[in-house]
C-alpha cells in the first residue's frame, strides 16, 4: 500500500477508529441503538474497557477480546466506517448486531436474535448493485442453523406498505416496484445489513475476513413505535449470539 493510501488512516478521518484500536482482530458492530441499552446488553459478559473513543457519529470501546462499535443508521454511515476499520487488513471477524422490523405477523415479538443468511437491498444506494439478488454473509454456520432474510433500506418509514397506498407520497416509481418484489421474500428489514455484506468483502483487503449478521425483530413491518418497548430485549440476545458466534 503506497504512503499517501496509508496516510489516511493515521487519522481515519470519519470515524477516528485507528488500527490499533482493533487489535484482538474481531469487531461487533451496531448501527442506529440506544447506547445505554447496547452497553446493558454487553455488561457482564465481556470484561472491563481497556480503551473507547468517539466521533463523530461513532464510537467504539475496545475490551480485551474484541471492539464494540456503535453507528449511525443508514448505507451512509456503513460505507465510511467499514473502509475506515477493514482496508487496514487487521479484522479477521465482524459481526453486525441490532434490531430489525418484522415482515411477517407469525415471527413474534421480541424476536430471537438469528444469523442473517440472505440480504436484499431496497431503496438503498446499492439498489442498482445487487439488483435483485441478495448479498450473503461468510461465515462457517454449523449445518442446520436457523437463520432469517432481511431486506435492507435507507427508507425508515417508506419501507413498508405505505408506499403502496401512497400515504409514503414520496418513491412511488422504482423503490416502489422493488419494494413489491422483496418483502415477501425478506423475514426482516433493517437498514445496514446488506451494505454490510455488499462492502465488507470488497473493502477487505485480506480475501480472509468472516463476516455475518445477527438481527432480531423488534417492531411489525410500519410500526417503528414498537420498538421503544422490545429493543433493549432485542439487543440483549443480539449481544449474546455474536458472542456465541465469535467463541467469547
Amino acid at each position: 500500500m503506497s504512503d499517501s493510501s496509508l496516510q489516511i488512516f493515521a487519522s481515519c478521518p470519519v470515524t477516528h477508529i485507528l488500527p490499533r484500536d482493533l487489535t484482538s482482530g474481531r469487531a461487533i458492530l451496531c448501527c442506529g441503538e440506544v447506547e445505554t441499552d447496547l452497553h446493558a446488553a454487553f455488561a457482564g459478559r465481556c470484561g472491563p474497557v481497556l480503551a473507547s473513543g468517539r466521533y463523530r457519529t461513532y464510537a467504539f470501546w475496545r475490551y480485551a477480546d474484541f471492539t464494540l462499535v456503535l453507528a449511525g443508521i443508514g448505507t451512509g454511515t456503513v460505507e465510511p466506517l467499514l473502509w475506515e476499520i477493514l482496508t487496514p487488513g487487521v479484522l479477521r471477524q465482524a459481526v453486525l448486531i441490532g434490531t430489525a422490523g418484522t415482515s411477517h405477523g407469525d415471527i413474534s415479538l421480541p424476536g430471537r436474535a438469528l444469523p442473517i443468511a440472505k440480504a436484499w437491498a431496497c431503496g438503498s444506494g446499492l439498489d442498482g448493485e445487487l439488483g435483485l439478488e441478495p448479498a450473503l454473509p461468510r461465515w462457517n454456520l454449523p449445518e442446520g442453523s436457523p437463520t432469517n432474510t432481511i431486506a435492507s433500506s435507507d427508507f425508515f418509514y417508506g419501507y413498508s406498505d405505505r408506499v403502496l397506498d401512497a400515504s409514503f407520497r414520496a418513491c412511488q416509481g422504482p423503490f416502489r416496484t422493488k419494494y413489491r418484489a422483496i418483502r415477501d421474500q425478506a423475514d426482516l428489514i433493517d437498514m445496514e445489513v446488506a451494505p454490510f455484506y455488499y462492502f465488507a468483502p470488497r473493502f477487505d483487503p485480506t480475501g480472509k475476513l468472516e463476516y455475518i449478521a445477527v438481527k432480531g425483530s423488534s417492531n411489525a413491518l410500519g410500526k417503528g413505535e414498537e420498538m421503544n418497548d422490545f429493543a433493549s430485549s432485542v439487543l440483549s440476545d443480539c449481544a449474546q449470539k455474536a458472542l456465541e458466534l465469535l467463541g467469547l
